[in-house]
């Protein structure tokens, strides 16, 4: 007896692993402590290309149902996101920063991407670059532009500019929280609201990718993508509220002209000063000579 008690004490001590990140002592293959695997590995480009994959496609399939929702319920998803169901589904910005990796790769390839505003150097400022007074006007152009031309950061400053105006509208109505409560949207859920939105806008850009090849269809695609923005705002609220699509119309479309009304506002606040500055301090500049 004391043969075979060793014996499963030794099979016992042989299966033991102790976790190389929290340093817990477990057996099976997942540490339930902090969940790292028992089989942690060197890192190899094979092993990383095998953990993006499946953290997109894997066992548990949160890209593809999330992905799907998005496309087909994409109201009805966010509610129950909100509601509690938070397992089945991808964080919002966790998944639109998968969407826009695709969207990028697929730009790249096909040389640039066709909704992007040109670039500022391509704009005629008509200021002379060496004056060494223009260093600091220089300096906010490049930064707006490095902002406007990078789709993830457009995409975030986009919905976070956009909470203000679609929390007022729809202040009013309430949805199901995890506690029972019937409460309107707070600003982090709004801005979740609206960056899966974001996603939904992406997907149907990257669909929009093959028509860019016609020659000429630029301006056409982008009406397109900046309809389509309004038509989904006001089928996710009106899923999202369980309202009529004519009341889900009327405010999404009140709070798209308030965005607008509060993005010109916020630009004039910041290039209008700028420019202003420059000329002042040219015409110093000239008086000086």
């Amino acid at each position: 007896m004391e043969v075979k008690e060793d014996e499963k004490l030794s099979a016992i001590t042989e299966t033991t692993t102790q976790c190389l990140n929290c340093g817990n002592t477990f057996q099976g293959n997942f540490c339930p402590h902090c969940g790292q695997n028992a089989k942690t590995k060197r890192l190899k480009i094979g092993e990383s290309i095998m953990d993006f994959t499946n953290s997109i496609i894997g066992g548990d399939n949160k890209f593809v149902r999330t992905l799907h929702d998005i496309c087909f319920r994409p109201g009805y998803m966010i509610r129950e996101y909100l509601k509690g169901h938070r397992c089945i589904y991808y964080n919002p910005v966790q998944m639109l920063i998968y969407l826009l990796t695709i969207y990028s790769i697929l730009t790249f390839l096909i040389g640039g991407d066709p909704f992007m505003t040109e670039s500022f150097d391509d704009l005629d400022l008509n200021i002379d670059k060496e004056s060494k007074g223009v260093d600091f006007f220089y300096l906010c152009v490049n930064l707006l532009e490095q902002l406007f031309d990078n789709k993830l950061y457009i995409t975030i400053i986009s919905a976070l500019l956009a909470v203000l105006p679609f929390r007022y509208v729809y202040r009013n109505f309430n949805i199901e929280r995890p506690d029972g409560a019937m409460l309107p949207l707070s600003m982090t859920e709004q801005f979740y609201t609206l960056t899966y939105e974001s996603c939904l806008q992406t997907i149907f850009a990257t669909l929009l990718l093959p028509i860019s090849f016609i020659k000429g269809s630029e301006v056409v695609t982008n009406y397109i993508n900046h309809i389509s923005d309004v038509v989904f705002s006001i089928i996710i609220f009106m899923q999202l509220y369980n309202i009529s699509w004519k009341t889900s119309m009327k405010r999404t479309v009140l709070a798209v002209i308030m965005n607008l009304v509060f993005i010109v506002a916020i630009f004039i606040e910041i290039i209008v000063p700028i420019i202003i500055g420059m000329g002042i301090y040219r015409g110093i500049e000239e008086m000086m000579k």
